[in-house]
């Protein structure tokens, strides 16, 4: 079959404040995908509790599974959850922004953010956003450029008591330094595993 180009949706980004010819907010914000819902996820023995868990804090987004942590290895399936758990909040919640970015994005805007002195910009769209969800946390690569302001920004969401989704190669054992550099490792955490579907799942997706 054809693979259509994702069709991001949500509120639109301004571009105030934005050197010429940069990018919105150094370029830290991906669209959510609205081909990869929770209605055409295929759910089975590899993903149910992962499924579970989003479908769980859902209901009251912020206080429970909070950050939601899912891994597994590529294939499972990790950007359709996370990006259906996305879609699922900005339908709830229309006018507000749910904040979609990779781990290198982030990483890479916190850094452009911090080195031209205009990390309020990013903190002011993470005040104003309902929920962050991070694909690719692993990416993120922290160092003394862009660590204050990724911070930062964890902050405003998890002290806020605002929604934080990511998704990650790699279980949170072998995780655990970076984690702590974002503030992840925080008491309501809830990690959940995506395993290989079987050859029959896989044919079903």
């Amino acid at each position: 079959g054809t693979t259509s180009m994702p069709r991001p949706v949500g509120p639109a980004v301004a571009a105030g404040g934005a050197p010429s010819g940069g990018e919105p907010l150094f370029g830290a914000v991906r669209g959510l995908d609205t081909d990869r819902t929770l209605d055409n996820m295929v759910v089975g023995s590899y993903n149910r509790f992962a499924h579970a868990a989003a479908m769980s804090l859902l209901t009251s987004p912020g206080t429970l599974y909070n950050p939601l942590v899912v891994w597994g290895g590529p294939g499972t399936g990790k950007t359709h959850l996370v990006n259906a758990v996305g879609l699922r909040l900005q339908e709830q919640s229309p006018h507000d922004t749910v904040w979609l970015t990779s781990g290198s994005m982030l990483a890479r805007a916190a850094g452009l953010a911090q080195a031209a002195g205009r990390q309020k910009e990013l903190l002011d769209f993470a005040a104003a956003a309902r929920a962050l969800v991070i694909d690719d946390v692993h990416t993120t690569g922290v160092a003394e450029h862009n660590s204050d302001t990724l911070q930062k920004i964890m902050g405003a969401f998890l002290g806020a008591g605002k929604q934080v989704i990511v998704s990650s190669l790699y279980a949170s054992k072998h995780m655990a330094p970076l984690e702590t550099a974002l503030g992840l490792r925080a008491e309501k955490a809830h990690v959940v595993e995506l395993k290989t579907p079987n050859d029959a799942a896989q044919q079903a997706i």
